[in-house]
Protein backbone atom coordinates (compact mmCIF):
# COMPACT_ATOMS: atom_id res chain seq x y z
CA UNK A 1 0.00 0.00 0.00
CA UNK A 2 1.62 3.49 -1.36
CA UNK A 3 -0.02 6.17 -0.05
CA UNK A 4 0.27 9.30 -0.77
CA UNK A 5 2.04 12.31 2.10
CA UNK A 6 -0.58 14.31 1.11
CA UNK A 7 -3.42 11.48 1.77
CA UNK A 8 -2.21 11.15 5.21
CA UNK A 9 -3.33 14.63 6.83
CA UNK A 10 -6.00 15.57 4.26
CA UNK A 11 -6.94 18.69 6.34
CA UNK A 12 -4.23 21.17 7.34
CA UNK A 13 -0.54 20.66 8.46
CA UNK A 14 0.15 17.86 10.99
CA UNK A 15 0.67 19.23 14.91
CA UNK A 16 -0.71 22.53 13.86
CA UNK A 17 -3.69 23.90 16.06
CA UNK A 18 -6.92 24.78 14.09
CA UNK A 19 -7.78 28.24 13.90
CA UNK A 20 -10.20 29.12 16.86
CA UNK A 21 -13.45 29.67 14.86
CA UNK A 22 -15.34 30.51 17.93
CA UNK A 23 -13.32 33.82 18.71
CA UNK A 24 -13.43 35.13 15.16
CA UNK A 25 -17.09 34.55 14.71
CA UNK A 26 -17.68 36.33 18.23
CA UNK A 27 -15.23 38.94 17.30
CA UNK A 28 -12.81 38.65 19.93
CA UNK A 29 -10.05 39.52 18.03
CA UNK A 30 -11.68 42.93 16.59
CA UNK A 31 -12.96 43.54 19.96
CA UNK A 32 -9.07 43.74 21.54
CA UNK A 33 -8.04 45.75 18.65
CA UNK A 34 -10.38 48.05 19.13
CA UNK A 35 -8.94 48.49 22.77
CA UNK A 36 -5.61 48.55 21.39
CA UNK A 37 -6.32 51.76 19.14
CA UNK A 38 -8.37 53.60 21.84
CA UNK A 39 -5.47 52.99 25.12
CA UNK A 40 -3.57 54.51 22.29
CA UNK A 41 -5.55 57.74 21.05
CA UNK A 42 -5.74 58.50 24.40
CA UNK A 43 -2.34 58.27 25.21
CA UNK A 44 -1.27 59.90 22.49
CA UNK A 45 -3.75 62.89 23.29
CA UNK A 46 -3.07 63.26 26.55
CA UNK A 47 0.44 63.38 25.69
CA UNK A 48 -0.45 66.12 23.59
CA UNK A 49 -2.23 68.40 25.88
CA UNK A 50 0.41 67.71 28.61
CA UNK A 51 2.92 68.76 25.99
CA UNK A 52 0.87 72.33 25.69
CA UNK A 53 1.08 72.72 29.62
CA UNK A 54 4.50 72.33 29.81
CA UNK A 55 6.45 73.65 26.74
CA UNK A 56 8.63 76.58 27.98
CA UNK A 57 8.00 80.04 25.76
CA UNK A 58 9.99 79.81 22.27
CA UNK A 59 10.94 83.16 22.10
CA UNK A 60 12.04 85.63 25.06
CA UNK A 61 10.45 88.63 26.27
CA UNK A 62 12.28 92.13 26.03
CA UNK A 63 12.16 91.68 30.28
CA UNK A 64 13.66 88.42 30.01
CA UNK A 65 16.79 89.98 27.17
CA UNK A 66 17.28 92.84 29.48
CA UNK A 67 17.77 90.85 32.51
CA UNK A 68 19.99 88.40 30.98
CA UNK A 69 21.80 91.28 29.71
CA UNK A 70 21.69 92.96 33.53
CA UNK A 71 23.10 89.75 35.27
CA UNK A 72 26.16 89.24 32.17
CA UNK A 73 27.24 93.06 32.88
CA UNK A 74 27.02 92.37 36.82
CA UNK A 75 28.87 89.24 36.93
CA UNK A 76 31.37 90.41 34.17
CA UNK A 77 32.08 93.99 36.09
CA UNK A 78 32.62 91.95 39.52
CA UNK A 79 34.75 89.46 38.19
CA UNK A 80 37.03 92.30 37.08
CA UNK A 81 37.20 94.35 40.24
CA UNK A 82 38.64 91.33 42.30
Amino acid sequence: MNEDPDDAYPFGRPNRPSTPIRTVVNGVYGTVAEFEINNRTTGIVSQKRAEKTTKPSKAHTRASTMAQDNILRNTMSAGLTK
